[in-house]
């Protein structure tokens, strides 16, 4: 129980002794720190209100309840005077309990700071209304934000900032590491290039500050502690400006003070994007703070950080990393999305986010692991017409890097001397997540799984309108498979990828009747791309093999390859059989999205596999799903 402060018995004052108004208020105020046992901000908690105020008179004047003689902002003023905030630490041997409090989950310590000024505005309730509808993406977002959120809050408290900060991500990329706007903004945070170096966060071939977890935040909550000095302490406009930009919102303001309207964010005319982002973070809040209300629900998120940040002070392959963790390479990814590479970036960050309960073990066999071994090297003679960046191409690192390693001040190399160039130490596919590997799949992900690729060669006077028109798809289809904006200006002789839809049954039954031929996987394959260049869909291939659909392969597999032959109705019988597979779940998996993806129900998946509700997922978790054939193979093509 925390000590009081003696203090000497008295009446309490008329209201016309200022003296000892000034006396109880500060007796007062001190109280309220006293029973609170936490820091507080003084000028962020709300004024007493007169019934709090006579408790509190209560306790620090033993004897009868004595009337509520000064109102609460008397009190208030008398507070912030004080600096209540340091009175604990001027008060010599006054003992007091500075635990800092502990929550259930991560949500219930947001909700405990909530502070925005939410408001059932219509464009609120709006996404209120959006969020009611999609529970499953609630979900989904929880799954990704358990590894990030609470090093979030932690860092926005440390601030004193409001905690609905913390939800912003959510708004952002919904706690994607990998998020990449057609804009070029990216990570969870959604910096774009030149905002991510004004706030220090490095951007080269190796590492994207951006995506960096700890860096971004960083970068974050400085760019956001700014804008809210900019616009006078106004979290609506600071929060407006982070997604429009701050030259456009003072703009938006100074006009509305010439022409004598109000300057608050509901007043101000913003475009569509800004005119629900910042109702949307509001709406979050207003949810979290009340999700019986809203009939909504979070799922659980511990509150203690998920991750430590663990020095390794030189540049190491990522999958020696994950090894001496005793983690999947893909979880080493995902703490760390800001490596572009196979390797962390040779000039640094020098560090790595572990899991806490890894951190120990690694710790211990990164020591015993010589410097001179976290990179592999091999030795390239350099033959006739080859040039460094050709080098660096093939062996996937950077230019630098070569001219580094090798002692070189320039670009030009000699036919007949060697290099020794940095390499990874598994297939280049086995680092799926990594900058490279990930926006070729990305590229592949974008396609719904029955329709043909073509590539379009853009004329003159074309417009991504016209083409979308001219190939009956949208055009924000069209924008997303080409990753640019649907906004953007094309030019003659680009090329799109337009990707048009087929009927299926033609395509199944040529793998399905086909003579048999044979393949020699060489580096770098992947089932998807020898499907693709055999007309056929990865998942005949690995039916047609007996091997897992996103499983490994290696060079030199022998893989059974259908013919061409002429194409054949699928039976109605053989489109409705059920198959039953086996399916492991990846990172970000979630049941409801693992039922969309094969065209079955959650409550389905929960029976086939006795999970109840709110199971959690495992990456490498194995599934079994009954699926209908016509639909298996579409989906996982």
């Amino acid at each position: 129980m925390p000590v009081r402060p003696r203090i000497r018995r008295g009446r309490v004052a008329a209201v016309g002794d200022p003296g000892r108004v000034a006396q109880l208020a500060a007796t007062v105020a001190l109280g309220t720190l006293l029973a609170a046992c936490v820091p507080q901000t003084v000028n962020e908690s709300p004024p007493p209100s007169p019934e709090s105020a006579a408790a509190l008179a209560i306790q620090l004047e033993p004897g009868p309840p004595p009337p509520v003689l000064i109102s609460p902002e008397t009190l208030w003023r008398a507070a912030k005077r004080l600096e209540l905030k340091r009175e604990r630490e001027r008060r010599a041997g006054l003992q007091l309990d500075t635990t800092v409090p502990e929550f259930p989950d991560a949500w219930d310590r947001i909700r405990a700071g909530l502070r925005l000024p939410v408001t059932l505005h219509p464009r609120t309730r709006r996404e209120i209304e959006w969020f009611q509808r999609h529970q499953d993406y609630i979900d989904r977002m929880a799954e990704r934000a358990r590894f990030y959120l609470p090093h979030i809050v932690r860092q926005i408290e440390n601030r004193g900032m409001p905690l609905d900060l913390a939800l912003l991500p959510i708004v952002e990329s919904a706690f994607q590491p990998f998020a990449y706007s057609p804009a070029g903004a990216a990570g969870i945070w959604q910096f774009i290039p030149s905002t991510g170096k004004l706030y220090g966060l490095k951007q080269n071939w190796w590492y994207d500050g951006r995506r960096d977890i700890v860096e971004s935040t960083r970068a974050a909550l400085d760019y956001l502690e700014k804008l809210n000095r900019d616009f006078g302490g106004d979290w609506l406009l600071a929060v407006a400006a982070y997604n429009w930009g701050e030259g456009n919102v003072k703009r938006a303001v100074e006009r509305n003070r010439r022409q004598g309207k109000p300057t608050d964010f509901w007043s101000l005319r913003v475009p569509r994007e800004t005119y629900a982002y910042v109702p949307r973070l509001l709406a979050l809040s207003a949810i979290l703070a009340d999700p019986e209300k809203f009939q909504l629900s979070f799922p659980q998120i511990e509150d203690d950080p998920y991750f430590s940040v663990v020095e390794i002070d030189s540049q190491i392959d990522l999958a020696h990393a994950a090894a001496l963790a005793d983690i999947t390479l893909e979880e080493l990814y995902l703490l760390n999305p800001g490596f572009n590479r196979w390797a962390t970036d040779p000039d640094g960050p020098h560090r790595l986010l572990l899991p806490q309960d890894r951190v120990a073990k690694f710790k211990t066999d990164l020591a015993n692991l010589p410097v001179d071994q976290r990179i592999a090297y091999t030795r390239h003679d350099i033959k006739k017409g080859e040039s460094l960046l050709a080098i660096a191409n093939r062996y996937r690192t950077s230019v630098e890097s070569l001219k580094t390693i090798n002692g070189l001040s320039g670009t030009v190399i000699h036919e007949g001397d060697s290099l020794m160039v940095p390499v990874a130490s598994r297939t280049y596919e086995d680092y799926k997540l990594s900058n490279d590997i990930k926006r070729a799949l990305a590229r592949v992900n974008r396609l719904s799984g029955d329709g043909v690729k073509t590539r379009y060669r853009v004329r003159r006077g074309d417009s991504l309108w016209s083409i979308a028109r001219r190939h009956n798809v949208r055009v924000r289809d069209l924008a997303r498979w080409n990753n640019i904006s649907a906004r953007k200006v094309i030019r003659p002789g680009q090329r799109l990828v337009i990707w048009k839809s087929k009927p299926y049954a033609a395509a199944r039954a040529a793998s399905v009747n086909g003579t048999v031929s044979e393949y020699v996987v060489r580096r770098g394959d992947t089932l998807s791309g020898i499907a693709e260049r055999h007309r056929t869909t990865a998942a005949s291939l690995a039916s047609l093999n007996g091997i897992r659909i996103h499983g490994v392969l290696h060079p030199g597999q022998r893989l059974k390859m259908p013919g061409a032959v002429k194409v054949a109705a699928t039976s109605a019988t053989e489109a409705d059989s059920t198959r039953k597979i086996e399916y492991t779940v990846r990172a970000g998996d979630s049941l409801w999205r693992i039922a969309r993806r094969f065209r079955v129900s959650v409550k389905d998946l929960q029976k086939w596999n006795e999970l109840v509700d709110g199971a959690t997922l495992q990456p490498g978790q194995t599934l079994r799903v009954f699926v209908a054939a016509s639909t298996l193979e579409p989906s996982e093509g």
